[in-house]
């Protein structure tokens, strides 16, 4: 975005505009904004949207400086922009288009090419319109002009709303099959029936592509911690999947995807000790199948959670037939869980075991429950005092009260006086504080 003669009004329309697209974007979608003049600055560096309040608090300090190079800040856009992975890339141009002459059709041209459309936003009696209208034609987007200034927020939204629509693809397409294996396993690919319609998206990086609707993923798996994650990216429904539920094979293909993303157990008869080894734990588990055989050459792993959430995964060693040992040292006291799981072949999923309590106790100091007589003897002695002896207790106790000869010739209870003195003090506030008092006037 640019600012012209009219620089602060168009800056505080342009900020508005930016805050009110990501208000209705999703929040897993990715924006930025670059601001130019004569040079151009990243205001908001390309990520997510979220819940967008870090947009309008990184906007507040965003000042203009005057005059305006379009050309530069679009060749930066462009080479951000194309190092993106999006199912959608587009630019909307905010600026009056006086700027120095440059090559915008090829630049804007091969970003269409690459997938990157252009929509301009012509503000300012003294735009140049018809260079923002050729720079939205050849970038295969939208021109709009804003006579009134006030409306660049509601063309900013409307324009995100109408990109968005653009990830509903509406149109007859019969599925390939990518990978004929694992859920798609004796599903013949000449008897897939049309969709009419998807949702454009694109693969995460580890992301295994099962199915796809034209180049678009339609169907893609990934692992997710221990579990399995199907995506699909059309519906089932009358809309777009009306002769798709239709299908014979339908029955076949629900239920492989199922009991794909279903939860694999390996069936074991597990025994887990905990041991304590100075600050770490170690675990040692046995594990032997169902018919009691031992269950060797496994890739048994463990994640370790902490009370306070966080996790840490450990590697087990097999030490001797069906058992294996690790280690780990808890983080804090309270119950840790350990989750055991045996690591599948390439691309499967891992198989859990089972989740089993290790409880952190309290430091060894807590657990000392003997008395320490060395330390209490040596009190007794450096103050003058003595020891006294368990099993004479009550012989121990009289001799201590009794008063010892020459320094005096008897012992006298003083407390009572005290209490009744400080009784007495009680009561006499309690009766100052609620006697009557007379108010002279004056």
């Amino acid at each position: 975005m640019g600012a012209g003669s009219e620089g602060s009004t168009k800056l505080d329309l342009a900020k508005a505009a930016a805050i009110a697209a990501a208000d209705i974007m999703n929040p897993t979608d990715q924006g930025g904004v670059l601001a130019f003049d004569a040079n151009w600055d990243w205001a908001l560096p390309f990520r997510q949207v979220g819940k967008g309040e870090w947009i309008s608090e990184r906007l507040a300090g965003l000042q203009s400086d005057g005059g305006t190079d379009l050309y530069k800040a679009m060749v930066e856009a462009y080479r951000v922009i194309a190092t993106k992975q999006a199912a959608i890339k587009h630019v909307i141009v905010l600026s009056d288009g006086l700027t120095d002459k440059a090559d915008f059709q090829t630049l804007v041209t091969r970003m269409a090419h690459e997938g990157i459309t252009v929509s301009t936003v012509s503000v300012g009696n003294d735009a140049d319109v018809q260079l923002m209208a050729d720079i939205a034609k050849n970038g295969k987007g939208r021109g709009y002009v804003a006579l009134d200034p006030q409306t660049i927020p509601q063309i900013f939204t409307t324009e995100t709303l109408l990109i968005s629509r653009d990830l509903l693809i509406e149109k007859p397409v019969t599925p390939t099959i990518v990978t004929p294996t694992g859920p798609l396993k004796g599903i013949s690919q000449n008897s897939l029936p049309a969709l009419r319609g998807y949702v454009l998206t694109y693969p995460k990086p580890r992301a295994e592509l099962l199915m796809r609707a034209d180049k678009d993923p339609l169907l893609v798996s990934w692992r997710y911690g221990l579990g399995q994650v199907l995506a699909f990216t059309s519906d089932l429904s009358g809309r777009w999947g009306k002769d798709w539920v239709a299908w014979r094979g339908f029955p076949q293909w629900a239920s492989q995807l199922a009991r794909d993303t279903m939860r694999k157990i390996l069936e074991t008869r597990m025994r887990t000790d905990f041991q304590a080894d100075s600050e770490s734990i170690r675990v040692v588990t046995d594990l032997v199948s169902r018919e009691g055989k031992f269950l060797n050459h496994l890739r048994l792993k463990a994640n370790i959670t902490a009370p306070n959430r966080t996790s840490q995964q450990q590697i087990f060693q097999q030490t001797a037939p069906g058992r294996y040992e690790g280690r780990f040292t808890p983080s804090q006291r309270g119950v840790h869980f350990v989750t055991l799981f045996a690591e599948g072949k390439a691309g499967e999923a891992p198989l859990p075991v089972a989740t089993v309590p290790y409880i952190a106790p309290y430091p060894k100091e807590y657990r000392q429950l003997k008395p320490n007589l060395a330390l209490l003897s040596r009190l007794a002695e450096d103050t003058g005092g003595e020891m006294l002896d368990p099993a004479n207790f009550g012989e121990g106790l009289r001799r201590l009260y009794t008063p010892t000869p020459g320094k005096s010739r008897q012992g006298q209870e003083t407390w009572w006086p005290l209490a009744g003195a400080g009784l007495f003090l009680f009561l006499a506030d309690l009766v100052l504080r609620s006697w009557p008092t007379r108010k002279v006037s004056i």
